[in-house]
C-alpha cells in the first residue's frame, strides 16, 4: 500500500512539471520590429497602405517698379530676388523695365527730343536754336542752326518743287522741320515762297529783242509769225501780254526779232 501512494506521488509530480514548463514562443517581426506591438507600421512598411496626397501653395513674388516706368529716373525693378536695373542701350536709347502685372519685363524707348541717355535714364541736354529767318517764315530763306551739348548741325530751307517748301524753326525742345504749300499767287523760289511777279528778259515791247517772258511757271518766248512778222510777249498789270508785230521795211523777222 505505501508502494502504491509513492507511486501515485511520483506520477502527479510528472504531469505537474509537464504543464509548467516554458515553451518557446514564435515571434513575427518585420525591419526588427513586433508585427503585433504595431500591426499598422507593418503594414505601411510592407506597401500596404498609400501616404495622403500633400497640396503645398507657393505665393509667386511681387512685382515693383522703382520709378513707375518714367524714362527720365533711373530706376529697378524687383522680383523676389532678381533685380532689373534701367540702362541706356546708346546714347538716344534707354532700356527701360517695368511690371507688367506680376511679371517683369522691359522694352527700349527713344529719349524725348531734346534729351540723351546717360546714366540709364533720358537727361534734358542744353539747347542753342538759332533760326535766321526769326522763327516760322515761307516767304524769307532762312538757316537754322542748332547746338546741343557738344554738337551742332545746320539746316536750310529749300524749295521741293514750285509749290512747296521745306522750313525749319526752332522750339523750345529743339525745331521742327515741316513741308509746307506756297499760297496761291507764290512760288517757291531761293527757299522761299515769292509772289508771282511778271518778268520780261527784254524789258518791255521790243520786236528788235528776242525774249522770253514769265510769271510763275509760265514762260512765254518771243517768235516770228513769218519771215515778215511775229509775236512779242511782255509784261502788263503784273500778267503776261502778248500781240502781233510787223517788221519794218527792210527789216526781216528772224528767230523771234526783227534783223536787217
Amino acid at each position: 500500500m505505501r508502494i502504491m501512494n509513492i507511486a501515485a506521488a511520483v506520477l502527479l509530480s510528472l504531469l505537474f512539471l509537464g504543464c509548467t514548463a516554458e515553451r518557446p514562443q514564435t515571434e513575427n517581426t518585420t525591419n526588427g520590429s513586433n508585427a503585433s506591438a504595431c500591426p499598422s507600421c507593418a503594414n505601411a512598411t510592407a506597401g500596404n497602405e498609400t501616404p495622403p496626397n500633400i497640396t503645398v501653395t507657393v505665393p509667386r513674388p511681387n512685382c515693383t517698379d522703382s520709378d513707375g516706368r518714367d524714362v527720365y529716373v533711373k530706376g529697378n525693378v524687383s522680383l523676389g530676388t532678381a533685380l532689373y536695373v534701367d540702362g541706356c542701350t546708346d546714347g538716344s536709347h534707354v532700356k527701360e523695365y517695368y511690371c507688367d502685372g506680376s511679371m517683369a519685363t522691359s522694352e527700349t524707348a527713344e529719349c524725348p527730343l531734346g534729351s540723351a541717355c546717360a546714366d540709364g535714364r533720358c537727361a534734358r541736354v542744353e539747347t542753342d536754336c538759332n533760326d535766321t529767318d526769326g522763327g516760322d517764315d515761307i516767304y524769307n530763306e532762312g538757316t537754322l542752326t542748332l547746338v546741343r551739348g557738344l554738337t551742332s548741325a545746320e539746316y536750310l530751307d529749300k524749295c521741293l518743287d514750285g509749290k512747296r517748301v521745306k522750313e525749319y524753326y526752332c522750339t523750345r525742345d529743339g525745331y521742327v522741320e515741316q513741308i509746307v504749300n506756297c499760297p496761291d499767287g507764290t512760288i517757291c523760289v531761293q527757299a522761299a515762297c515769292k509772289t508771282e511777279v511778271c518778268m520780261d528778259g527784254d524789258d518791255g515791247d521790243n520786236i528788235y529783242v528776242k525774249s522770253v517772258t514769265s510769271k510763275g511757271t509760265d514762260n512765254e518766248q518771243d517768235r516770228c509769225l513769218d519771215r515778215a512778222s511775229g509775236t512779242e510777249y511782255y509784261c502788263e498789270n503784273n500778267s503776261i501780254a502778248a500781240k502781233n508785230f510787223t517788221c519794218p521795211s527792210r527789216y526781216r523777222c528772224d528767230d523771234g526779232r526783227c534783223t536787217k
